[in-house]
This record gives structure tokens, C-alpha cells and sequence, in this order.
């Protein structure tokens, strides 16, 4: 078992990794930590609009000092891990809008004014 003398805890999302790296976003970073310098992983809920089919949230206590084996950007990441929600507006409408002068369109126009007693 490791203390707080000889590890450090940090929570972010397990991207990836290789037989001997781990990947782990912290906003807004991509850290690969060698696998051998992390003791534990704990699996995290996932939050909110997180997609998990990209990334786990997760706990991992690494070894003090560990070494971090690269460093970048983790913004093209980032677009991926989270679902984004389509406004009302988008998802109930038409998939191709009507045009004035399409002949549905029209029927329905010159119906609507007919109702009202005016002409089209």
C-alpha cells in the first residue's frame, strides 16, 4: 500500500495508453505517465454529458515523482469527450426547409389565406 510521503493523487480521464504509458487528460493537458509509476486507477462516476466511449474518469495515484513522459494539448480530445446537446430548435426541425413556391407550400399558404377570407 502507498502513503501521502510516497505518492500523489490526480483525477482527470483515462484516454489510453500502451503496454508501458498511461494517457490522462487534465484539462487542459494530455499527460502520458509511464505505467510503472502509477500504483492504483480507480474508476470515477462518469460526470454529466461525459462520453465514455472516449474517456473513463478516473483516480490515479502515481508514485511521487513520477515521470511524465509527454505533454500536449488535449483540445481535439476534449471536443470528442463531452456529448454535445443539439438545441430544440435544430432537433425538431425539417430536414430540408421548405421553400415558398414549392407547391406544398403554396396549398398550404393559399388555404391558410382562404380561412382568413383574404386572397393570395
Amino acid at each position: 500500500m502507498t502513503d501521502s510521503n510516497t505518492s500523489i493523487t490526480v483525477e482527470g480521464f483515462v484516454v489510453g495508453g500502451t503496454d508501458s504509458t498511461v494517457q490522462v487528460v487534465l484539462p487542459p493537458y494530455l499527460l502520458e505517465f509511464a505505467q510503472a509509476d502509477v500504483f492504483a486507477m480507480d474508476e470515477l462516476p462518469p460526470l454529466p454529458l461525459q462520453n465514455t466511449a472516449v474517456c473513463v474518469a478516473a483516480r490515479l495515484t502515481l508514485r511521487r515523482g513520477a515521470r511524465v513522459m509527454a505533454m500536449r494539448s488535449a483540445a481535439e480530445l476534449e471536443s470528442r469527450m463531452w456529448i454535445r446537446r443539439r438545441p430544440f430548435a435544430f432537433v425538431t426541425r425539417p430536414a430540408s426547409p421548405e421553400l415558398c413556391g414549392e407547391s406544398a407550400y403554396a396549398q398550404r399558404e393559399q388555404d391558410y389565406f382562404a380561412n382568413l377570407g383574404l386572397e393570395s
